[in-house]
């Protein structure tokens, strides 16, 4: 046969979809990221400003009004004055960070959740909305052709039935195995099962479907030319069958009608109307009440189906009407979710070439991963559903929120350790010296701090967490509070370097709360009690952090004491 070439390159449908991917291509930060910029400016100024005061207050003090063989030299405040400013930033974030997704991506790809951006996990926990594809990612995609009705005047059910078939853009192989799209394959399917004797009649021309048109065109070899879409796309409907259709479609049928012309140059005459059903994924109903129930997310359906069949398929799954929105274009979905990307963290989860661009504008894009699935979907999203299990959407939102809190309580941790040992530079500048200041940073920012990523987390704190507020006055309280306990503890005991210590681990438990069984902060408060005792018993030690003999009993009573007021404020503030 002969093929003529209308289009190449950028003009094709296939180039359409990929200039309108590329337009939807932008990179926006996630609310945790925007919520640690804002952290990082407010810390950078607050910091500087105490680091600055801390310096000139020790200068004026230790320097000025000291008599000469006992100032404070002023190289040793100088390295001091580095020594906090290291301190005082929290400079195993981006660590805790990483080591949590990377964590999360791994436990994520065990139930067949593949995530493609290591940063999505994240967002996923911030997300407020997702918005869902009706056909192929809620349903299965596997249709069949419930009812249908025909001008049983004008032909039989043969002939529409062999004309419905016709009217296709399906590829037959040698062995029998059909190419196309779910209804095309279903329409052939079925003529096949009735009339297994009956061809296809063949076609001379085609316009195929599109999301504008919303019908597609086939003339055939007999001078015919039969028309396939959706109703609306046909004049002079018969009263009957637009009732028919409504009924249909609040059954949750999918309605397309049929129609013939005689000639190319004669008008359409509607034939007849078919009602195709498309089956519910058996996890999508428990999903949606997932979401909504347990996380606080609006589900949203878009979907290129009528009206009356998508609120049809809502209600079946839960999804408020006004959350519904049907006869949906690819062009239309890109712009839904980019204008709702601007009011709320989103999710776009889709399978078809025509959520291409949707879910790469998303700012989580979400792939089905079965056979049904196309490569622009899997190409476009961030994390793919190998199996097409909705239920690794909510593993995914688990994992997010979880980050979210763990990252909150090593920020804690973080802020109220680097806030004592600004105070108790202030107050012991004597025996804060800078390389001991430099020793409990490691401490501060090493094992106990990254420990707490491994921290289980409680189902309340996952159904309500969505994002980390610096912002929130009782967790700033609670910093503030356990940084001047410290603080004030360690004066009483009088030797900074030992207290710090042991009230570190206290302080990264009480913010482990209510995971008491994290066997990596129990491995790390060994080691750094084995550090204390090496500390002690070597006496070349001393000389550079100035420690002196520990006094296990009182460390051991300070540690239970500030673990109880700081739980006691935890209990108080909620």
């Amino acid at each position: 046969g002969r093929g003529r070439i209308i289009a190449t390159g950028r003009d094709t449908k296939f180039g359409a979809m990929v200039r309108l991917m590329r337009s939807a291509d932008c990179e926006t930060k996630t609310a945790l990221q925007l919520e640690l910029d804002k952290l990082a400016g407010q810390l950078t100024i607050w910091s500087g400003c105490l680091i600055v005061a801390i310096s000139l207050f020790t200068f004026f003090k230790g320097y000025l009004f000291y008599p000469t063989d006992q100032r404070i030299p002023l190289l040793q405040i100088f390295t001091t004055a580095v020594s906090l400013a290291v301190a005082a930033i929290p400079e195993g974030l981006p660590v805790v960070c990483t080591v949590t997704m990377a964590l999360a991506v791994r436990r994520l790809a065990k139930q067949k959740v593949i995530v493609k951006r290591m940063g999505a996990v994240e967002a996923m926990g911030s997300v407020g909305m997702i918005c869902f594809d009706k056909t192929g990612t809620l349903t299965v995609n596997r249709l069949k052709v419930a009812r249908f009705a025909f001008e049983e005047k004008q032909l039989d059910e043969q002939e529409f039935l062999r004309l419905s078939a016709s009217c296709t853009d399906v590829t037959v192989l040698h062995d029998g195995t059909l190419l196309g799209n779910a209804m095309d394959k279903c329409l052939v399917l079925m003529l096949k099962e009735k009339y297994p004797n009956v061809d296809l009649v063949e076609k001379r021309d085609a316009v195929l479907f599109s999301s504008e048109r919303r019908f597609m065109r086939v003339s055939l070899r007999d001078g015919r030319e039969v028309s396939k879409g959706a109703i609306e796309s046909f004049d002079n409907v018969p009263e009957e069958y637009s009732d028919l259709c409504r009924d249909w479609s609040r059954e949750g049928l999918r309605c397309i009608g049929v129609g013939v012309a005689k000639t190319d140059s004669d008008k359409s005459v509607f034939i007849g109307l078919l009602g195709f059903m498309d089956t519910v994924r058996p996890t999508a109903k428990q999903l949606i009440k997932t979401l909504q129930s347990d996380f606080n997310i609006k589900p949203v359906m878009l979907t290129g189906d009528s009206k009356e069949t998508a609120m049809a398929i809502g209600r079946l799954l839960g999804i408020e009407s006004s959350n519904v929105k049907s006869r949906q274009s690819p062009s239309e979905k890109l712009t839904f979710v980019a204008d709702m990307n601007q009011l709320v963290s989103l999710a776009m989860v889709g399978d078809g070439v025509n959520d291409g661009a949707a879910v790469k504008k998303a700012q989580v894009g979400i792939a089905m991963g079965g056979v049904n699935s196309t490569d622009v979907a899997r190409e476009a999203a961030d994390i793919v559903l190998l199996d097409d299990e909705l239920v690794g959407i909510v593993s995914v939102v688990k994992e997010g929120r979880m980050m979210l809190c763990n990252v909150q309580r090593f920020l804690g941790f973080q802020l109220s350790s680097s806030l004592a040992s600004l105070l108790l530079a202030l107050l012991m500048p004597d025996k804060l010296t800078p390389i001991a200041l430099l020793i409990l940073n490691v401490v501060m920012d090493g094992p106990p701090a990254q420990s707490l990523a491994m921290t289980r987390v409680c189902d309340a704190d996952l159904h309500t967490r969505r994002t980390i507020d610096v912002s929130d006055r009782k967790w700033i309280f609670k910093c503030a509070f356990k940084g001047v306990l410290t603080c004030v503890l360690t004066v009483i005991y009088g030797d900074p370097l030992p207290a710090l210590v042991v009230l570190s681990i206290a302080n990264a438990y009480s913010w482990s709360f209510p995971d008491y069984r994290n066997v990596y902060l129990a491995g790390c408060s060994v080691v750094l009690v084995l550090f204390l005792i090496l500390a002690d018993c070597v006496s070349a030690f001393g000389k550079y952090v100035n420690i002196q003999i520990v006094n296990w009993p009182s460390l051991g009573v300070m540690m239970f004491v500030y673990f109880m007021m700081a739980r006691f404020v935890d209990t108080l503030l909620g």
